[in-house]
């Protein structure tokens, strides 16, 4: 492993999986080691991989949880069995040598690492995958990928690496399914590195009309139900429609606090945890859309914004407009209301200032004044 472990002292790193069906990432935790090993200061997260002691028996009680993949590898195989134990008397000699026997202990050590690797590679099937107290062949789960409407391409099973995690994210599907029910489905890949990037370039994009639109950006609003007929229409969305009930609720005047739309799972925000589970980075595009559309207005960082002067909010930092203080009803036009009107009339407006200020022209032009 070339990254540090999350706790120091234990073979612990965390992971991601690919939650396929929704082209979506998990967070999780990787292993070396059987449950009772893990530390108690590691938060709960999304999935448990344990890579179980190949040459001894570990005494645990796997509880079947939808949530925990285990991998043994069978290491009956005397060839395995040699380069194993070769492998580490060439590390132990290495360690405690100098000079040019240091040297040769730690070339030896690479040769063997290289021969080990080449074993695991051509006898996959000596890993043995257990996951809810049903046990088969690492390739027999994977087979189960290409299986499926949504088939792996075969380069997923070309190391080890990619295999384990293929098999872990189809042993987690259902788990993750059964946590998120309605998390959105997006088009493109979409993990805890780029979710931000894309986030931002979704508010970007609403505001200028699709000018320069990514493929990510139209992969967070799709999945957002945010786009329809290439135009922003919030109400069409399940995801802002649990925002304005929630808005609803509060009387004229009154506030809906940040803390009241997002939730913590196990030190983690989401919105509504339980049913969308919807990262912060998402909301802020949800509330973005809302105040593009007239729908409420926001408060960030003690700057309020509405349809006048969302062109700058949508610049800021996604993961400034993500940590918003509170949201409410807008206090002027209904403006929701004006565009529905407008576009019925064959007059599509765009909420900005300018365009308040066609509200009171006289001249009855749907243009805005100059």
């Amino acid at each position: 492993m070339h990254r540090p472990a999350y706790v120091g002292g234990y073979r612990i790193w965390e992971r991601e999986l690919e939650w396929r069906d929704r082209k979506a990432t998990r967070s999780g935790y990787l292993f070396f080691g059987a449950p009772n090993d893990r530390s108690t200061a590691v938060p709960e997260r999304d999935f448990y991989i344990y890579f179980l002691e190949p040459f001894e028996t570990v005494g645990f009680k796997d509880e079947k949880r939808a949530d925990e993949v285990f991998f043994r590898l069978d290491a009956g195989d005397e060839v395995f069995s040699r380069i194993v134990t070769s492998y580490s008397a060439a590390l132990d000699l290495a360690s405690t040598s100098a000079g040019q026997d240091k040297a040769t202990y730690q070339s030896k050590a690479e040769t063997l690492l290289k021969e080990l690797v080449a074993w695991l590679r051509g006898n996959m099937n000596a890993f043995k995958v257990t996951h809810q107290g049903k046990t088969r062949p690492l390739l027999e789960w994977a087979k189960q990928a290409s299986d499926s409407a949504n088939a792996e391409p075969s380069g997923s099973l070309a190391n080890i690496r990619d295999a384990v995690y293929l098999v872990a994210s189809i042993c987690c599907a259902d788990h993750f399914a059964t946590q998120a029910p309605e998390y959105p489905r997006f088009s493109v890949l979409i993990t805890n590195a780029n979710r931000g990037q894309a986030a931002q370039d979704a508010l970007r994009w609403m505001r200028m009309s699709g000018a320069g639109k990514s493929q990510q950006a139209v992969a967070v609003l799709d999945a957002l139900e945010l786009l329809k007929d290439d135009k922003v229409r919030p109400g069409e969305s399940r995801y802002a429609a649990y925002l304005t009930e929630l808005l609803a609720q509060k009387g004229d005047g009154q506030v809906l606090n940040r803390s009241e739309i997002i939730g913590v799972d196990h030190g983690v925000e989401y919105m509504d945890p339980h049913r969308y589970r919807l990262e912060p980075e998402l909301v802020a595009v949800l509330v973005g859309a809302l105040v593009i559309n007239g729908d409420l207005t926001v408060s960030v960082a003690g700057q309020a914004y509405d349809a006048a002067n969302v062109d700058t909010l949508v610049v800021r930092p996604v993961s400034e407009v993500a940590e918003f203080k509170h949201v409410q009803k807008p206090k002027d036009w209904q403006l929701p209301s004006i565009r529905a009107v407008l576009e019925l009339a064959g007059c599509p407006m765009a909420l900005s200032s300018r365009y308040r200020t066609a509200m009171t022209s006289r001249s009855g032009n749907c243009r805005p004044r100059r």
